[in-house]
Order: C-alpha cells, then sequence, then structure tokens
C-alpha cells in the first residue's frame, strides 16, 4: 500500500513539473498588407486624378455578404481581415460626383452618376418634345445625370486568409484598380457668330447609368447625360471633354445640341449619333457639324427655334 501511495505521489509530481513549463504565447495576427497599383493613364487626357481615399471591401465568397470594410490611400494599406474567403472590392471612394448603391453585398454594390437638378430635367424634356414635332426625333423619357468623375476599381474573386500569428511573414494581396469610366470628347463644327453665344449645352441619351462593382456589368437601363460646350471661336467650333459609365445595350444614342444666344434666342439641334458610338473604343470622339452662324440677338429674338443639320429653312421660334 506504501508503495502505491508513493508512485502515485511521484506520478503527480511529474505531470505537475511538465504542466508548469514555460512556452511562448503566440497571438493571432490579422493584418495584412494591400498593396494597389491604381492605372491612372486615359486615352484623351492622359493621367488623371486618381482620388486621395480609398474603400477596401471584403465579401464572404459563399453568401456575397460584406464582411471587412478598410480605408487606406491610394497605394494601398493595412487591413484587418480574420481568417475565411472573400471577394475584393477597392476604389476610390472620395468622387463627389459618384454615388454608391448596395454596399452589403456583393451583388448590389454599383455605382451610379448624380442625378441632375428637376430643372435641367425639365429642359430636357421640354427639348425632346419640341424636337419630336419638328424634327421627326423620338420621344425620349429617360432621367437626366450628371458627369461621373474618374473611377477606379480593383477586384479580385478569390482572396484566402489563412490563420495567423505574431511571428509568421506579412501576409500582401496585390491588386490592380483599373478605370470604370470611359473618356470621351464631344466636337460641334461649323459654329459661327460665336461673339453672339451665351451658352451651348448638350443632351447625349442611351448612357449607362452606372456599374456593378464585383459583377463587372453595367446597371440596367439608360440615362441622358447633361453636358456643357466650351466656345473655341478660331476654330469655329464647340467641344467638350466627358466620363460616361459606358452605353446602354440596344438603346439608340441621341445628342441634343441647345445654343442660347445674348438675346435669350435658342437653337435646337437632334442628332442621331448611334453609329459613332463604337463601345469597343476606348477614348472615344463624337462629332457633329451644324454649318451654323449665331445670328445677333436682334434677329435672333426669343425662344427656340429647332433645326436639323439638313435643314435650309429657318424655323419660327416656339416659346416654351
Amino acid at each position: 500500500m506504501k508503495n502505491v501511495s508513493m508512485k502515485g505521489l511521484l506520478l503527480m509530481l511529474a505531470l505537475l513539473s511538465v504542466g508548469c513549463q514555460r512556452r511562448a504565447l503566440y497571438l493571432a495576427d490579422p493584418s495584412v498588407q494591400l498593396q494597389l497599383r491604381v492605372h491612372d493613364t486615359l486615352p484623351l487626357v492622359g493621367v488623371v486624378p486618381s482620388g486621395e481615399l480609398y474603400e477596401t471591401r471584403l465579401y464572404q465568397s459563399t453568401s456575397g455578404e460584406l464582411a471587412e470594410l478598410a480605408y487606406t490611400g491610394p497605394e494601398g494599406g493595412e487591413l484587418f481581415v480574420s481568417p475565411g474567403s472573400y471577394q475584393l472590392v477597392c476604389c476610390n471612394f472620395d468622387s463627389e460626383t459618384v454615388f454608391f448603391e448596395g454596399t452589403e453585398s456583393l451583388f448590389r454594390l454599383r455605382a451610379v452618376s448624380l442625378t441632375a437638378p428637376p430643372a435641367t430635367n425639365l429642359l430636357f424634356r421640354n427639348l425632346v418634345q419640341v424636337a419630336a414635332v419638328k424634327s421627326g426625333s423620338p420621344w425620349i423619357s429617360e432621367e437626366v445625370v450628371g458627369e461621373p468623375g474618374y473611377l477606379f476599381v480593383a477586384a479580385l474573386d478569390t482572396v484566402k486568409i489563412p490563420y495567423r500569428h505574431q511571428h509568421d511573414a506579412p501576409m500582401v494581396i496585390v491588386a490592380d484598380a483599373w478605370p470604370v469610366v470611359k473618356p470621351c470628347r464631344l466636337i460641334v463644327g461649323g459654329v459661327t457668330g460665336q461673339e453672339h453665344l451665351s451658352a451651348a449645352n448638350a443632351f447625349l441619351t442611351g448612357i449607362s447609368p452606372g456599374r456593378y462593382l464585383g459583377m463587372r456589368e453595367p446597371v440596367s437601363g439608360a440615362v441622358t447625360l447633361a453636358l456643357s460646350l466650351q466656345p473655341s471661336p478660331e476654330q469655329t467650333q464647340l467641344d467638350t471633354g466627358f466620363n460616361i459609365f459606358g452605353f446602354a445595350p440596344g438603346e439608340a444614342v441621341w445628342l441634343y445640341v441647345l445654343l442660347t444666344d445674348t438675346g435669350g434666342g435658342r437653337y435646337l439641334f437632334p442628332f442621331d449619333v448611334s453609329p459613332q458610338c463604337d463601345p469597343d473604343i476606348p477614348g472615344l470622339t463624337l462629332r457633329v457639324d451644324l454649318d451654323f452662324e449665331i445670328p445677333e440677338p436682334a434677329h435672333g429674338g426669343g425662344g427656340l427655334a429647332p433645326v436639323t443639320e439638313d435643314w435650309n429653312l429657318q424655323i419660327f421660334p416656339v416659346q416654351l
């Protein structure tokens, strides 16, 4: 009995000596380094501002629900991510002309253009009505939006984050952010008498309202883009550069040019520019020629005179 008790005591002492050994404590390390490369050289315009604040969203691979959110600079930075499998979407977040919707789901996350003021929408509806009556152009009821700013998006379909501790080598995610908007240029030629010009506006229909950032597809539907044209009297033309999210598939693209003289006279020129709108051209230039001289205000009068490129007759003004 004494031997059994002694053996049990020795066993307990041995176990206690093993249990009290000092061992290093390895804590979990949730930090990940994101290296972001922004491709900010665009056709037609060259190097453009790429933003100062970038938002990185990690969505669960299985459900598409938002799991992690972080903010960095345009070069990337440190993220804190739990182990798992994700899809990553990163974009510049400091544009005042782009609105983000559906941010909680990868399948609904999209960037869209901001809606134009009600007065601009009302003006466009009036122009479409006048042009449809006078020149036979189509009735268009699209919502008018403003031009989107430069948007750069990096998207990775599979990001696997393993369990890591503090002594493991740093984990680095490398992602390339590409432009989502399409740079374009509009040239309206053959405009003389620009000394009598007060304002030059344009509306471009058949534009995609936005892009799904995770799915990389255009948002369904079509909108109209409102533009302001800059005069170039020495070249007898008006022009402007602008961005779009692309053209809406299957939609005709109409251009409405509205010139206002210094006396309040308005002249409307509708054009079907669908043949020029190639979605595969990365930097697109649209050109129309008016062959029109802006009359002196005393002769121009007030109201709206809609004309098309093949008309040779002066149309009586229609008072709005």
